[in-house]
């Protein structure tokens, strides 16, 4: 599946943005592809996977996420949706920069301190397949996640009550396969452990 590129531009996103992703997309091949239903948010995505140390358009990149990693082990966690899923992380604040974002969310979903010099891996495209909803604040119809391999600090305290940051615990490469994890998501983890 490839990147659809529109003629004019939308409300809030210029021709130009939509180019300069169009022209780091080319000559690149996702590692992963799937489709992604949201129900409880409304939302349906195409999400690519792409594993490169090749930043791409800031503009568009509205969350940082990592692969944390312990003493061996894999941070993992539950979404309360039967699925599970180990690259926390979330939205950027304005002005703040990625790795600021990354440390602050992983602080705030996992309870715990990131290793100083993230290493970068790549980046997850969301193409949003539904028209956009009045008054979203992300880019339309691609937005991008960062994804990073982060060394999570000892210590810490998961916080409670965070409704899609359930269960966080660390386990082995081992059970992996018997945790129900993306496609996408598993990319990362291949290449967080090379």
């Amino acid at each position: 599946m490839g990147y659809c590129f529109r003629s004019q531009p939308l409300e809030g996103q210029s021709i130009e943005v939509e180019a300069s992703l169009a022209a780091f997309l080319s000559g690149r091949t996702p590692a992963a592809i799937e489709h992604v239903v949201w129900p409880q948010a409304g939302g349906e995505f195409d999400f690519f996977a792409y594993l490169t140390p090749d930043p791409p358009p800031l503009d568009l990149v509205v969350s940082a996420r990592a692969i944390l990693v312990r003493d061996g082990l894999l941070l993992a966690f539950d979404s309360g949706t039967g699925t599970t899923h180990v690259i926390p992380g979330g939205r950027r604040e304005p002005g703040e920069s990625l790795e600021g974002t990354l440390a602050r969310e992983i602080r705030e979903e996992i309870g715990c301190e990131i290793a100083p010099g993230p290493r970068p891996l790549g980046f997850i495209q969301l193409h949003n397949c539904l028209p956009r909803r009045h008054g979203s604040p992300y880019p339309y119809p691609d937005s991008l996640w960062i994804v990073y391999a982060a060394n999570a600090l000892p210590g810490g305290e998961p916080p409670s009550g965070d409704v899609w940051v359930r269960d966080p615990r660390f386990v082995t490469v081992e059970a992996l396969p018997d945790l129900k994890i993306s496609p996408v998501e598993l990319a990362f983890v291949e290449a967080a452990l090379r």
